[in-house]
């Protein structure tokens, strides 16, 4: 599939944003962030949608969303062995509780004793948007959008009682989004939705609602604390960075690395998070007045992510073209 240059800049917005999210921010600038940066992904994904046999789609989506997250699953089990054999812990007591924290694979975990897995919820919760999008397109409408609304309710209410594992109570919740992307593209409302037209009232928009209190979500944690209100907004809060992105391709010093980081967002996730749970920034230099401070923590922690995922490319790379020559010398 061609890619979109101007969606990867949004998608390198959004990474960048997530890394900021995590780091010691005021509740406002939380606000901003939280309202867009995890529903543009999701519904980025319903854009890129396209009909195929269901056991396509889950083979497809296992492989470039649950493999991943199974690998930095397995990565941080590993250090974290190391840690605790340093620490003189036991190893296999660490590393147990951490595969088992991957393997439930939700925030709502912690309910039931488990480690949060971190960031990475992400994937295991957008594997299962994409299923239940696939199934809700087998309905004719209207139903299909009251399919869609019920699971999202189910996803956030059910949470209160139970967090089902796979993060699929986020995956649930996250579903209108991926099913708005979807309908974006169907009928190719983008062309009036993103445009020089649609940026300023977006911006007002999205400035009044952050005023106003709006943004201050978290899918993660099934949070919208204006309910509707609040999910309403972030739509209007991802259309509006969806211009941004669009206003920003044309300037190819902004372009090119939004748009790299964006086409590596997934792997840039993988090393934010083994960051995040085995040796976050944050807790280093707690205490150290400078460097503690987010202005720095910020750019340290997308610096170690953007760098691991290049370092894994090179490596990538290299151990390919070494497995090809070993082949030709066969």
């Amino acid at each position: 599939m061609n890619r979109i240059e101007w969606i990867d800049i949004a998608k390198g917005l959004g990474i960048l944003a997530v890394i900021l999210g995590h780091c010691h921010i005021p509740d406002k600038a939380w606000n901003a962030i939280y309202s867009w940066h995890m529903p543009i992904f999701f519904l980025i994904s319903g854009f890129f949608y396209r009909e195929r046999p269901f056991l396509d789609l889950v083979k497809a989506k296992f492989n470039t969303l649950l493999k991943p997250y199974f690998y930095t699953c397995i990565g941080i089990a590993l250090i974290e062995g190391a840690k605790a054999l340093i620490a003189h812990h036991s190893v296999w007591v660490t590393m147990r509780n951490w595969l088992l924290a991957g393997i439930y694979g939700s925030y709502f975990g912690v309910k039931f004793g488990f480690n949060f897995i971190g960031p990475i919820w992400f994937f295991p919760a957008l594997f299962f948007t994409m299923v239940l999008l696939h199934t809700s397109l087998r309905l004719k409408h209207p139903f299909s959008v009251i399919f869609v609304i019920l699971l999202s309710l189910c996803g956030y209410f059910g949470s209160k009682w139970i967090g089902l594992p796979g993060s699929i109570n986020q995956g649930m919740i996250a579903l209108p989004y991926a099913y708005i992307g979807y309908i974006i593209k169907k009928h190719h409302l983008n062309i009036d939705l993103v445009n020089k037209k649609a940026l300023f009232p977006f911006f007002i928009i999205y400035c009044l609602g952050i005023v106003d209190g709006y943004g201050k979500i978290d899918i993660n944690t099934a949070y919208y604390g204006k309910g509707i209100g609040d999910y309403l907004f972030s739509i209007i809060a991802v259309l509006l960075f969806l211009n941004i992105s669009f206003l920003l391709y044309k300037y190819q010093i902004i372009r090119a690395p939004l748009s790299f980081i964006g086409r590596n967002s997934s792997k840039i996730l993988c090393f934010h998070n083994i960051e995040c749970i085995s040796f976050p920034f944050i807790e280093l230099f707690k205490g150290m007045p400078l460097l503690s401070h987010t202005r720095l923590i910020f750019p340290m922690r997308a610096f170690w992510a953007v760098f691991g995922m290049m370092s894994m490319n090179f490596l990538k790379k290299k151990f390919k073209r070494c497995i090809c020559v070993g082949i030709g010398k066969i």
